[in-house]
């Protein structure tokens, strides 16, 4: 068994390591790009099943199998407009549960030691080299991490002009890395007894998202605030971690000049070019809902290409691609741990899950973040922990 916690907590070192930090790569042009995870799905499946007998399950696994089941049905329905691609969908949710059942398995206080904090000082480092383009770096995230237009406009507003940097890191994008940075910065979130330098790594991640320059980032942050009052956890002063918070943004707006952020703040936002953008494609796509509304289109991919389309939203992509009936199972996945966190919301574990999970939740209303391949797998790595943790207490 010992032998089997050591390997368990290489690969999910490997795992995290890779998705974080590799680019992704395509073996055929006509299949879809690959990350690092995707050669150590395999090896990870067989030392899992190696394992199997003594690996606890979960009624999430339920959940998750019911959506695969859903992808496929929808797939099959609209087998006209649907082809080989959009079965990836199905690969992409089982990597999700094989990294759940992996980090089920492992010690968090040992991983969040040895490989949490390494990992994000790394990070930290990388996003600054690219916010600063040190090195001209940024020609590397453009050819290599997915950079594309967003490193063709990177501080530069839409007519070509000097503007805001919004950083976009190793994900690509800067929506997708302010949500890499509110992972670390749940788990870094300042507890009752935090000593300085707990807080200064949670002063670090928050710096690192307000320079992601991410409206709905921000968002999320002032969410889980909330619900940090609402809730009267007995976490940092709350006065104080608000004091933080500002003084943080403060800095960061005097290295970057947050004009971005100050649409924020714009009694006209609704009327932006980015929210009305949003607005058509839902209203678009809400029609569409309409007219299949039980099992919905499929993945079809197709649609979305050709007619360069983006979702703006994770509840209204799922619920074109999958139905009424996908949307309510795809809730069972991604907040039926929550609620067992909430039923127990007294442990650390469970408290960083309910935090991202509040994450995920909000960002998901104006972005599809569990459509990027890092974001399934970081909430697969929270809900891992999380499972390990609730195994830990009914052992007990």
């Amino acid at each position: 068994m010992i032998k089997f916690q050591r390997i368990n907590t290489i690969l999910a070192g490997l795992v995290f390591i890779s998705i974080l930090l590799f680019p992704q790569f395509k073996v055929v042009e006509s299949l879809p790009y690959f990350q690092f995870i995707d050669v150590l799905i395999p090896l990870i499946g067989l030392v899992l099943f190696l394992q199997r007998k003594t690996i606890v399950y979960s009624k999430f696994y339920l959940w998750v199998i019911a959506f695969g089941l859903i992808i496929i049905i929808s797939n099959l329905i609209n087998y006209e407009n649907n082809h080989s691609r959009d079965y990836f969908e199905v690969y992409k949710l089982f990597k999700y549960g094989i990294v759940v059942v992996l980090f089920s398995t492992i010690n968090f206080e040992i991983f969040f030691k040895y490989l949490v904090k390494p990992v994000f000082l790394v990070l930290v480092g990388v996003n600054l080299i690219h916010y600063f383009n040190v090195f001209n770096f940024n020609e590397v995230i453009k050819e290599y991490y997915n950079g594309g237009i967003h490193i063709d406009l990177f501080g530069l507003d839409s007519k070509g002009n000097v503007g805001t940097k919004r950083m976009l890191g190793l994900a690509g994008n800067p929506n997708i890395n302010s949500i890499v940075f509110l992972f670390f910065l749940t788990l870094f979130f300042p507890l009752k007894n935090s000593s300085r330098s707990t807080i200064s790594w949670f002063v670090v991640a928050l710096f690192m998202l307000f320079l992601c320059q991410s409206r709905t980032g921000i968002l999320a942050l002032a969410a889980i605030v909330v619900y940090v009052f609402v809730s009267q956890q007995s976490l940092y002063k709350y006065y104080t971690l608000l004091g933080i918070i500002a003084v943080t943004f403060l800095l960061s707006f005097l290295l970057s000049q947050n004009s971005y952020l100050n649409t924020m703040f714009d009694k006209d936002l609704l009327k932006n070019n980015s929210m009305m953008g949003r607005y058509e494609v839902w209203k678009h796509l809400a029609a569409m809902i309409i007219e299949k509304p039980i099992f919905g289109y499929g993945g079809y991919k197709q649609y979305f290409y050709e007619r360069n389309l983006h979702a703006e939203s994770q509840y209204i992509l799922v619920a074109w691609r999958y139905g009424i009936v996908g949307l309510i199972v795809f809730f069972g996945v991604i907040f039926q741990p929550v609620i067992l966190a909430l039923k127990n919301k007294k442990t650390i574990i469970s408290l960083f899950l309910i935090l991202f999970t509040i994450c995920i939740g909000v960002c998901s209303i104006t972005n599809a973040p569990l459509a990027d391949r890092t974001i399934s797998i970081l909430f697969g790595i929270m809900i891992g922990f999380f499972l390990k943790q609730k195994l830990t207490i009914n052992n007990e």
